[in-house]
């Protein structure tokens, strides 16, 4: 009996540290910033992004967007959420969950940033455009949107 009683009581506690937070999609017409810029904020964390020109060593020069996690709190916090992307105006990624589930650990007072690295982490790194002189076809990234996005301590 008491095993049944300590069931409920756990997922009380794991459930009481998971927070949802409400993301807006970031719309583009005149192109991306190139400076950090506030994607959403609060006393516990920040995510900023900016796009950069990527000339990865090999493959096709192409602007990224970067994601960059800031953990304000002194324990380790997990952020999970769907990666909403649209390109020429039609979201290729909603009828996707599972493959577009991110999820990133950020270690407590510190922040996790994509960067160009082909081995970087790709949850944190956007693909916007080709930009390379041999081969710039394709839809351009409309929007992105950090969606369902929740936040649980560690």
């Amino acid at each position: 009996m008491k095993y049944l009683i300590s069931i409920p009581l756990i997922f009380l506690c794991i459930s009481v540290n998971a927070q949802s937070y409400q993301s807006d999609s970031i719309s583009i017409k005149d192109g991306y910033p190139t400076n950090w810029t506030t994607y959403i904020s609060n006393e516990n964390f920040e995510i900023e992004y900016r796009a950069v020109e990527c000339d990865p060593s090999m493959g096709y020069d192409k602007e990224m967007i970067l994601l960059r996690i800031r953990n304000r709190t002194n324990a380790n916090l997990q952020f999970d959420w769907h990666m909403i992307l649209s390109y020429g105006g039609v979201c290729k990624t909603c009828d996707f969950f599972d493959e577009y589930h991110y999820s990133v650990v950020v270690t407590s007072d510190s922040f996790s940033e994509g960067n160009c690295e082909i081995d970087s982490e790709y949850q944190l790194k956007i693909f916007s455009k080709f930009i390379d002189e041999n081969y710039s076809l394709g839809d351009r990234l409309n929007s992105f949107e950090l969606r369902n996005l929740t936040v649980q301590t560690q």
